[in-house]
């Protein structure tokens, strides 16, 4: 017995260093086609980042006087350093567009190849949009059982 708990904390603190050590793996995507599975994705790769990077997708918007059209780029990476979060689309004016352009930039180290989401969600909002539903499937369940009820009377 006391040797199969030895066994067992050996195998714990070996996984966790391995882990440790390997860093996290994020998907390396810098094409044309990006906002696509990278799963799929014949052009985008696995990379283990370095100690202290997160996973990041970044999403680009630009507007060109020039052509007077929109151009996007979706780009996913290990970040450099410490990955901030940003929206620039919660405030961007056309002057905005022109010139830098906007950014979204999500960023997330709870699992490897974290960054693969097609469209990435928040977590707040993720969070503001399950407790919605929930409401919504309680309330919904509540007038069913009230109608039941009142059909067995």
């Amino acid at each position: 017995m006391e040797g199969d708990v030895r066994v067992w904390i050996f195998i714990g603190v070996f996984l966790t260093l391995k882990g440790m050590c390997l860093g996290l793996q994020c998907w390396q995507c810098l094409a044309d086609d990006c906002q696509e599975d990278p799963s799929k994705n014949y052009k985008a790769t696995k990379r283990n980042c370095k100690p202290g990077e997160s996973c990041q997708k970044v999403y680009y918007e630009v507007h060109s006087l020039i052509d007077k059209r929109d151009y996007d780029s979706t780009v996913r990476s290990c970040s450099s350093g410490q990955c901030e979060p940003q929206n620039d689309f919660l405030n961007c004016t056309e002057g905005i567009k022109l010139n830098p352009g906007c950014i979204r930039r999500t960023c997330c180290n709870d699992r490897d190849l974290c960054n693969a989401a097609i469209r990435t969600i928040p977590e707040k909002e993720s969070l503001f949009m399950t407790t919605i539903v929930i409401l919504i499937i309680g309330k919904t369940l509540q007038v069913l059982q009230t109608r039941s009820i009142s059909h067995e009377m």
